[in-house]
């Protein structure tokens, strides 16, 4: 019984139509070669001219528009960014020590305060090594009302 409705469903299964893929105009739409002897083609070989030289032109139309946004936008980010992570972290907090002497830090508490201040930030906020922009804004967060 169990083969009869296997080989049954398996009958209906082969009647349903796959449906075939919907394909586009392929190349061969519109460029024919022919290779008759004696067999000459102008209109074609002008088609084709004319589609090589509009996909050269798009081709470098496109690699312009990337080539200047990238001279533009990403360039410039990438070289802050590096010019960031070449400053060294001594001398930043060299200059941070010579700006604000008030800063302090407790390590058993884990927070940096200012001296003769109320407030305090614990040090898991802040991402080492500190930049000269960091400790700037941390400074004037303590010094906040």
């Amino acid at each position: 019984m169990l083969n009869s409705m296997q080989d049954a469903a398996t009958q209906q299964a082969e009647q349903i139509p796959y449906a075939q893929p919907v394909l586009g105009p392929s190349q061969q739409d519109w460029v024919i070669h022919n290779t008759a002897v004696g067999y000459d083609q102008p209109d074609q070989d002008v088609a084709n001219a004319a589609m090589a030289m509009t996909t050269r032109f798009i081709g470098r139309a496109i690699g312009k528009r990337v080539r200047r946004t990238f001279e533009e936008r990403i360039a410039p980010a990438i070289q802050a960014k590096s010019e960031q992570m070449r400053s060294d972290p001594v001398q930043d907090q060299a200059i941070i020590v010579e700006r604000y002497p008030g800063l302090r830090g407790c390590l058993q508490d884990q927070v940096i305060f200012l001296a003769g201040g109320t407030s305090s930030v614990p040090i898991s906020e802040i991402r080492m090594p500190i930049t000269l922009t960091q400790a700037e804004m941390l400074v004037n967060r303590l010094q906040a009302p």
